[in-house]
């Protein structure tokens, strides 16, 4: 990857069903972007993630982590707890995002990571956890 001295947007997409296997932290998305003046340059990073639960019966709890990372040390993370009482056994899907702005980035490489966890020390009557329709962008600006 080669040092850009214009703006640029770097973007990782997929709308391929990944699953969440139970306490298991999996990366659902990775952007690189080369920074070459570090002092001058911010990284501002948009992610969206579709998280699709099958629950096994009408009641379910779930929680999910989904954490940012720059070479390899964490930036930001939430949790997505979805709990509810159904009156029929249907997938349940939640939407997270996260954004963030990078006004600290290395020189030269930085991977940037969605990261994503099952948590399942409270979960209760869930057959599976997917990461569906996804995205991450870093739109690179140069500060003069």
């Amino acid at each position: 990857m080669s040092f850009k001295k214009e703006p640029f947007i770097v973007c990782d997409q997929s709308t391929q069903s990944k699953s969440l296997d139970p306490d298991t932290e999996i990366t659902v998305l990775t952007v690189e972007v080369c920074v070459p003046q570090p002092q001058i340059t911010q990284v501002k990073l948009d992610s969206t993630v579709e998280i699709i639960r099958i629950p096994s019966t009408t009641f379910f709890f779930s929680q999910v982590d989904y954490r940012l990372y720059k070479n390899g040390m964490t930036l930001a993370s939430q949790s997505d707890i979805a709990s509810q009482d159904l009156t029929v056994i249907l997938p349940v899907n939640t939407i997270d995002a996260l954004t963030w702005c990078d006004n600290n980035p290395d020189p030269g490489l930085n991977i940037y990571e969605i990261r994503m966890e099952r948590i399942t020390n409270d979960e209760a009557n869930i057959s599976s956890v997917e990461a569906r329709t996804r995205g991450l962008n870093a739109s690179v600006l140069f500060l003069k």
